[in-house]
């Protein structure tokens, strides 16, 4: 799969802005399995209570492989030429091409087949938390307060806020690579109510500055793979989207 997309861009017949589909439907696949294994079907009934999010979920991932697989072709066909500018041979631009091929298709998917996982637990726990949000309206957020926590996670550790405050928007788990955070529903709030210190863009990229339970999104769209994206080639990968 992944040589033959090399082959057909050394042969300039894929260029930057196209799509691979078949190494696009293999990161989506895996990300179905991801949302399946979270906890919501990909197959479900339109009178099930998890179709809704769960479709949301999928058009999500839909979405975000197709701008990674944009962001993947595009970044082996710079691999075409070397760090001086110079046309790499067949055998030099493939060993190039398939390293990058592996971070995007191996190395990054087990990590975002991993955050998918939580994204979906997470998002099924909010569905529970907007069920009982009448008896209990206040949520604290939680680490698992060990030596593996980061930094910039220990900063919202026991802060309190209404379920329905934006804070939850942006700060509701998980909020990294590997996040272990979680959250525990109140009648009352036991917590921090007033924040000194939040994490910076830096320590917790806007990225994962999303809430999948509320938007159904596994990413917010400030993620990489959606910048310095054409105009042109959006509406190339619109389109690819509604034709696969």
């Amino acid at each position: 799969m992944v040589e033959r997309a090399l082959k057909k861009i050394f042969d300039r017949e894929m260029r930057a802005g196209d799509l691979d589909k078949d190494i696009w439907k293999y990161n989506y696949k895996r990300l179905l399995r991801a949302i399946e294994v979270g906890g919501i079907a990909t197959d479900l009934d339109s009178d099930h209570p998890d179709y809704d999010l769960g479709e949301m979920i999928k058009d999500s991932a839909l979405t975000f492989t197709a701008f990674k697989n944009h962001s993947n072709v595009t970044a082996m066909v710079n691999a075409l030429t070397d760090e001086n500018g110079k046309l790499r041979t067949w055998s030099k631009f493939k060993k190039a091409a398939k390293e990058i091929s592996k971070d995007y298709n191996k190395n990054w998917l087990a990590a975002e087949y991993r955050t998918s996982v939580k994204s979906v637990r997470m998002a099924k726990i909010w569905q529970r938390i907007e069920d009982k949000k009448d008896k209990q309206p206040y949520l604290v957020y939680r680490t698992q307060q060990d030596d593996n926590v980061r930094d910039s996670h220990r900063l919202l550790h026991n802060i309190c806020k209404p379920v329905d405050d934006p804070f939850w928007d942006e700060f509701y788990p998980p909020n990294g690579w590997r996040c272990r955070c979680f959250v525990r529903q109140r009648s009352k709030c036991n917590g921090n109510t007033e924040v000194t210190e939040l994490p910076t863009e830096k320590q917790m990229p806007k990225a994962f500055r999303v809430n999948t339970g509320k938007s159904g999104n596994l990413y917010s769209d400030h993620h990489p793979y959606f910048d310095n994206v054409s105009e042109a080639d959006k509406m190339n990968i619109d389109k690819a989207i509604g034709d696969l």
